[in-house]
């Protein structure tokens, strides 16, 4: 029977639960909502969802994302945590809520048959129980296996200064929870355990509830805890076999570095500026570095961990400063991020250039801020430039760090018409950089590697990329400058004078030529706008045929192989023409693109055709405003008369048009240089009337009659040789009463220079034997050399009054000033045969010889000789070419004695103590300092280089050895050797020498110590000798002193077939002039090295050398 009560009490208990239990369901859900503990599987890394005072291990993803974390070792990380189990946990919470709200009264039972018995063992159930822990006491408390969730309630509270450390234990042993200074309430369940320490200085009360929670004291703290200020480390080992998690108090304003490792010591997680709480494998261990002002407290299970101080950081920190930079190369086996700290609005930036493991090119970039991801095997170059330092934060196990010699990027900034050259070193393609917008443009050729060009771009704001080998030169053309980039690893660099594109601003009025000289047809690009910037213009194929016309223009044309185009602004504005210097020459022109006139109703206008062929008048008629004309042959025939037309003829070769228009005035236009106005005077508009031309013109030569001559009247220039009629006979300005007849420069009717002066031609005679090593026929070769320079020369100062006489139109001063041009490329050439010629003699004769130079005044530029040698400079000099080649000493002397590049330290024409000798240039660190080492210049023609000539280089270098031995008997401390370019480069340097209105540029050749040789051009030259070809740059073999070598084109004389090349030989840059027409760069075919050669080709040469000057 009693039996029986008590399990009708029982049943009745249990009914009355669930009665109460919806009311206070809700309630109770809130609550636990917002406490309970739950895990969440994230990046293998706990989720524990209580507040931020400890309880919240949810673990930042590390930047190293390194990981060996195994699922199945935790088993409440899975999110499909057993539902079964929260459900119990919040029905628990449920009841033991309804039993605390209701303080569940003792003895009093609602149901009448529920026996006193049974309502003694409820009122047990609901009793609470305390216990006081203080500071640095530990108990555990034991969730019955049976039972459900129970919470810890306790009096904890930070703002009052009570807290403490909790750990929980799953039945297996494995972490469930855990905090560090927390006031929270701790829960167990199923057979949980919790260890908990007071750490505060106030005691913590803990309420729990005997039937389901039990407690003992504890000897060990539920965790084993280190507190850290800045920089300082600690290591935790991990020596269970369970996996741990370290507890701290960092957060998002405290921070630290911390790297694990496995029980291998294998690195398998790491971050920096972390407030994670990292998991610690099993056997692992993690090492934690506080980068922090504020102390940080790392805490771990007690029963897990082992805390030691420790020497190493958890990472390693690289500062970079202004100006240094580092390489770091992941050597593990995933893409890695490199950690830095750069920032802009701290002027924290980096350049950096990074590259995959096979070192090809992969990513780049400037004033960067990110976290750059390195690929496996891969490596990056950092750089900072300028600014704050940055630091980079990295592990050794990931990153190999070096200092790198080389900075990240080749960069330049260039500012507006400033231009530079980047070739790719590389085997793949790449990409040049910039940073180009739509306000900031530039220009760029682009070339692949052998030479050919492939692109070019005007105002381009791109990031063109560069083949494998290929090159590509930039010009900024906006006002704001440009910063280009590229992997300093795979680019060469080099500053160039030359632009991408040249440009040519042509104002109004003003007029220019542009030559196509490759082999297929080219583009002119310009800045054209109509109707404010617009041009006429006139293209002409290369033998001279009218191609193309047209006026007011904007358009962008296709120049034909060998063809030119002259063009005229005709707009206010000024018109900028951009083209490559590789397809095209340019030059002013005295004449305007068309002939074009406006004719008045009524009026007439005719126009001489005096070219070889048809050529078309254009016009600007209307079908309102129409024009009659008549066209007549070369025969004066009318061959066709056109009434009220609109028609654009053709006109006949030595024809002439007739054109008048009928109702209003309109403009006829034509190429200029075909058509003349015919005026029944002039017919071929060279200033010469026509009758005067097919009569006869008696002409002669500084007083002296010569001969009677008869020109072309239909031909500008009859005899061919770049110089028109009119300039030839002086435009008929000096008449010679006395004898009845014209002053002229040169005979219009014949194609050799200088005809009219006896024994001066500007063909050297080939019959002198200039190779002879005999002195008797060196002596007869330089008394016949004398006798014609002494010609030349009076020729030169002759027809140099002309060119600057106020007589002769602006045409005519040009062309005589080319005229002397071509007296002054004959004069260097025979001053080269000279010193030639006389070194002979004093490297091979005696004393009696040298008297010989003395006595016949036979002049040169240098001395050669000790004591008793002749001087080259010796007294009565006169000779127009010695005095030349002093001044030319002189001009260099004065333009390098402050040359900052060689000063303090360099001292020019200075005679070495106690002797004679004067070298051209000495450089000696004694002169300002305690160093003792010096370099000894000589300053030669460019004859006189080994290629040229060995012989004379072989006595160049004699003099040389000379001037370095009395150095150093006079200074015999000193360390004295040839001089060499890097402590002087002159390379392409032009010296103006005004006294001749000329100049030299100076070359230098690495395998020619001691040496700068010199070569003469006019420096007020704006164009190329018509009769000279700009060559293709066509690359061929040839031979030079027994040895093949590769030789490149430069220019060809069209008349005698002469060709001037380029060729490379032991890293020197050399100039051949081949004196084999059209075959001289066939395979195998030698060509002559010797002074004559060079002489034979004198106007070649300088043409050659204005060339390279302008070459890349």
């Amino acid at each position: 029977m009693i039996a029986k009560r008590f399990g009708i009490m029982v049943l009745m208990f249990s009914l009355i639960l669930q009665l109460l239990s919806p009311y206070v369901s809700k309630a109770s859900a809130a609550s636990i909502h917002e406490d309970t503990h739950n895990y969440d599987s994230v990046d293998y890394f706990y989720n524990i969802n209580d507040s931020d005072e400890g309880q919240d291990t949810t673990q930042e993803q590390g930047n190293g994302d390194v990981t060996s974390i195994n699922d199945s070792n935790v088993d409440d990380l899975n999110e499909n945590q057993s539902q079964d189990e929260e459900s119990q946990v919040q029905e628990e919470k449920q009841n033991q809520d309804r039993v605390d709200e209701e303080d569940v009264i003792e003895g009093e039972n609602n149901d009448n048959d529920v026996p006193n018995d049974i309502e003694k063992n409820v009122s047990l159930r609901a009793t609470k129980e305390t216990i006081t822990l203080y500071k640095g006491e530990s108990y555990w408390f034991i969730e019955s296996p049976t039972g459900s969730a129970a919470y810890i309630n306790n009096d904890a509270s930070k703002k009052d200064g009570k807290y403490f450390d909790y750990i929980t234990y799953d039945k297996d042993g494995k972490i469930k929870r855990q905090g560090l200074n927390t006031d929270n309430e701790p829960y167990i369940t199923l057979g949980e355990r919790a260890l908990i320490t007071v750490t505060s200085e106030l005691p913590v009360t803990f309420t729990y509830y005997p039937v389901k929670t039990s407690v003992e004291p504890s000897t060990n703290p539920a965790l084993v805890k280190a507190s850290s200020s800045y920089g300082q480390s600690f290591i935790f080992i991990n020596e269970s076999d369970i996996e741990g998690i370290l507890e701290n108090d960092a957060s998002s304003t405290k921070k630290y570095d911390f790297s694990v490792y496995d029980e291998n010591g294998d690195l398998v997680d790491y971050a920096a500026d972390s407030f994670a709480k990292p998991v610690v494998p099993p056997g692992g261990k993690i090492v934690v570095t506080n980068r922090s002002d504020q102390t940080i407290t790392f805490g771990g299970g007690y029963e897990l961990f082992n805390v030691n101080d420790s020497d190493e950081e958890a990472l390693i920190r690289q500062e970079i400063v202004s100006g240094q930079s580092y390489s770091f190369i992941n050597t593990s086996t995933t893409s890695k991020v490199l950690i830095n700290d750069a920032s802009s609005s701290e002027n924290k930036m980096f350049d950096y250039a990074l590259y995959n493991s096979d070192g090809t090119a992969k990513n780049e970039g400037i004033d960067n801020t990110s976290d750059p991801s390195i690929p496996t095997g891969g490596k990056i170059v950092v750089t900072v430039e300028d600014g704050n330092p940055v630091t980079f934060v990295y592990h050794p196990m990931v990153f190999k760090c070096d200092v790198s010699e080389d900075p990240a990027l080749l960069k330049i900034t260039l500012n507006k018409n400033e231009s530079y050259s980047f070739t790719n070193i590389g085997d793949t393609v790449i990409y040049l950089e910039n940073n180009a917008d739509a306000t900031k443009r530039f220009d760029y050729t682009l070339y692949d590697r052998d030479g050919v060009i492939i692109k070019q771009a005007s105002n381009a704001n791109a990031r063109p990329s560069i083949p494998a080998g290929g090159r590509i030169v930039v010009t900024t053309v906006s006002d704001q400058p440009i910063t280009y980039y590229g992997y300093y690893k795979l680019l060469y660099g080099d500053t160039t004078t030359e632009p991408a594109l040249r440009r040519v601003t042509v104002s109004k009025g003003e007029s220019y030529v542009f030559t196509n000289i490759t082999t297929t047809s080219k583009q002119i690009k310009n800045d054209g706008v109509t109707p404010s910037k617009t041009f006429d213009y006139a293209i002409y194929l290369s033998d001279g045929t009218g191609y193309k016309l047209d006026y007011n223009s904007v358009t962008e044309y296709y120049i034909p192989s060998g063809a030119k185009m002259v063009v005229t602004t005709v707009s206010d504005e000024p018109v900028t023409f951009i083209y490559n210097q590789e397809f095209f020459v340019s030059e002013k022109s005295l004449n305007p693109s068309l002939f074009k006139k406006t004719i008045n109703n009524g009026d007439t206008l005719s126009l001489y055709n005096h070219s070889g062929k048809d050529a078309q008048i254009k016009n600007n008629a209307s079908t309102t405003n129409k024009y009659d004309y008549t066209l007549i042959d070369d025969e004066g025939n009318i061959i066709k008369e056109v009434k009220d037309t609109l028609e654009e003829p053709f006109v006949p070769s030595k024809g002439r048009i007739t054109v008048t228009p009928k109702n209003a005035p309109v403009t006829f236009y034509t190429f200029y240089e075909l058509f003349t106005e015919f005026n029944n005077d002039d017919m071929d508009g060279d200033g010469i009337s026509d009758d005067i031309e097919i009569t006869g013109i008696r002409i002669g030569y500084q007083g002296h009659y010569i001969r009677t001559i008869t020109t072309d009247p239909t031909q500008w220039d009859t005899d061919g040789d770049g110089i028109n009629d009119g300039a030839e006979l002086l435009e008929l300005k000096y008449y010679n009463s006395d004898g009845n007849f014209y002053e002229a420069i040169d005979d219009p009717t014949s194609s050799v220079n200088g005809s009219l002066v006896e024994g001066v031609l500007f063909d050297i005679p080939i019959l002198y034997d200039y190779q002879s090593d005999d002195i008797e026929t060196i002596k007869a070769i330089l008394l016949q050399i004398e006798n014609y320079k002494d010609k030349l020369k009076q020729y030169h100062e002759d027809i140099i009054g002309y060119a600057n006489s106020d007589s002769l139109s602006s045409l005519g001063k040009d062309q005589v000033l080319d005229y002397v041009f071509k007296i002054d490329n004959a004069a260097v050439s025979f001053y080269t045969l000279t010193e030639t010629l006389v070194t002979r003699i004093i490297s091979t004769g005696n004393v009696l010889d040298w008297n010989w130079l003395i006595e016949n005044d036979i002049e040169y530029m240098t001395t050669y000789g000790e004591d008793n040698t002749p001087s080259a400079r010796s007294s009565g000099v006169s000779n127009w070419l010695a005095v030349f080649g002093t001044e030319v000493h002189q001009q260099v002397f004065k333009k390098f004695e402050s040359d900052p590049r060689i000063r303090p330290h360099g001292i020019t024409n200075t005679q070495i103590a106690n002797t004679k000798l004067r070298p051209d240039m000495v450089y000696d660190t004694g002169y300002y300092g305690n160093m003792n080492y010096v370099e000894i210049f000589e300053l030669k023609p460019i004859t006189w280089s080994l290629y040229v000539n060995p012989k004379n280089y072989a006595l160049a270098q004699a003099q040389l050895k000379k001037y370095i031995s009395a150095y150093k008997i006079t200074y015999p401390n000193k360390n004295v050797a040839p001089g060499t370019i890097a402590t002087w480069d002159v390379i392409y340097h032009v010296v103006d020498i005004p006294k001749y209105k000329t100049a030299v540029v100076l070359y230098q050749f690495d395998n020619q110590p001691g040496m700068v040789y010199y070569a003469q051009f006019r420096s007020d030259r704006t164009h190329i000798d018509k009769y000279v070809v700009k060559m293709n740059r066509k690359k061929y073999t040839t031979t030079i002193n027994g040895k093949k070598v590769e030789v490149e084109t430069i220019a060809k004389d069209t008349r005698t077939g002469k060709v001037a090349a380029i060729a490379m030989i032991g890293g020197a840059t050399i100039i051949i002039i081949g004196t084999i027409a059209e075959d001289i760069f066939t395979a195998g075919t030698g060509v002559a090295d010797d002074p004559a050669s060079f002489a034979a080709a004198g106007g070649l040469l300088q043409n050659a050398i204005t060339i390279l000057r302008t070459a890349p």
